[in-house]
């Protein structure tokens, strides 16, 4: 897979975006006043059980967007038909045509010749994680009572390894999770989604993350606190729960802090 990602700054009105999407063929599904992790747009290529090319736009900030290329390659050395130049091209002059400015860009490529996870970087898939944080939410509150409690309902293996402080079986591959005990309550769980990244593939790891934006407004709703204002985290919050996906490199976790 080839990835290009553009990060752009700079003022985008309802007009605009409208006048962006229409230039690079984007279907357009969010507003330029949704919040920080909405994808704003997407525009896919291929057949129609696989696609060869992707792009899409997100609102990464306040006043940010990035924009994402992904390229299959079907076989070893095979490109799809509209060249990676046009797309690439097409998207430059597209968003400074309506004022906005390319101020990132990171660019890499993937020896993969299906849009699926490397097996060689284990991690929780997207419905894996809608999964997992569904389960976190709906978990009674009584469990931060009990360090036991939550590795038993996940089935996850768990053992003291220092004052206030146990690992958990989590997973994935053999990436270890904690929790956090203080005065008689559990202070936070710490959930690997990634393995770390494997060659110090800082792209391929922020790109992931970038993904994962949308993730838990989409599997939970509308969260009850603003989204956070950093790049390398993802905030969502109930009555009971405060969840956080962070990006710490070499990998990516997920903070689960109950309120108290």
């Amino acid at each position: 897979m080839n990835r290009l990602l553009l990060t752009l700054t700079g003022r985008l009105d309802q007009p605009q975006l409208d006048e962006l999407c229409k230039a690079m063929g984007l279907t357009g599904i969010g507003a330029v006043a949704d919040p920080i992790g909405t994808v704003l747009g997407t525009r896919a290529a291929g057949g129609r059980t696989l696609a060869i090319a992707k792009l899409a736009l997100w609102r990464s900030g306040t006043s940010e967007w990035t924009l994402g290329i992904d390229e299959w390659l079907m076989t070893p050395g095979q490109e799809f038909a509209a060249s990676p130049a046009a797309w690439r091209g097409l998207a430059e002059l597209s968003v400074r045509a309506v004022g906005l400015t390319i101020c990132d860009r990171w660019e890499f490529s993937d020896d993969q010749t299906r849009p699926e996870a490397n097996p060689t970087w284990p991690r929780l898939e997207y419905d894996e994680i809608v999964a997992l944080v569904a389960r976190l939410v709906s978990l009674d509150p009584t469990w931060t009572s009990d360090p036991n409690s939550i590795a038993g309902k996940f089935g996850w293996q768990i053992s003291e390894c220092g004052p206030g402080v146990y690992q958990l079986g989590t997973g994935p591959g053999t990436a270890k999770g904690y929790l956090y005990w203080r005065d008689g309550q559990v202070i936070g769980v710490e959930i690997p989604i990634t393995m770390p990244v494997p060659d110090n593939d800082e792209p391929r790891l922020g790109y992931t993350f970038i993904l994962l934006s949308p993730i838990l407004d989409a599997a939970l709703g509308r969260s009850a606190e603003p989204h956070s204002s950093r790049r390398d985290e993802i905030v969502w919050a109930n009555d009971d729960l405060r969840l956080t996906l962070s990006l710490l490199a070499p990998d990516i976790r997920l903070f689960a802090i109950p309120k108290r």
